[in-house]
């Protein structure tokens, strides 16, 4: 018997971990409490999630979500009223290659891939540090 990967289809999806902060919703407000903030989502967002799902698990995250216990709820509640298929979102981490979910991670997953907007990629070469403090994220440019 064949086996799906015999067909191309890959055992396991890479995972995609997504920021909420500033890469979903555009967070343009800033920090205004604990609770996230209700600002519109970045142009294209929602869309990108969608999409990503075929190729990818994929994670959104955010440092809130260990701060505060209500976060990965109103995570949920915000991508659905933004236009996320409420069948399309997870709170539990899906391991099957072929179902199409967004999991809202309790916590950073080892990931394949991290989307956010505070990161620089590490090219091999340690940055000068006088680069790191002048460090902005695109919606603060």
């Amino acid at each position: 018997m064949r086996s799906i990967v015999d067909y191309g289809v890959p055992k396991h999806k890479p995972i995609l971990a997504v920021d909420y902060h500033g890469v979903i919703n555009s967070y343009m407000s800033g920090v205004q409490s604990l609770d996230l903030a209700d600002d519109p989502p970045t142009d294209g967002a929602i869309r990108f999630l969608i999409a990503a799902t075929s190729s990818f698990q994929v994670c959104v995250t955010s440092a809130r979500f260990d701060t505060n216990p209500d976060a990965r709820e109103q995570c949920r509640a915000w991508l659905i009223k933004h236009g996320m298929p409420r069948q399309m979102i997870t709170m539990e981490p899906n391991y099957d290659h072929i179902r199409q979910e967004i999991y809202i991670a309790g916590e950073r997953p080892r990931a394949t891939i991290l989307l956010d907007d505070r990161a620089v990629q590490f090219t091999g070469t340690f940055p000068a540090l006088r680069l790191l403090l002048q460090f902005k994220p695109w919606n603060r440019r």
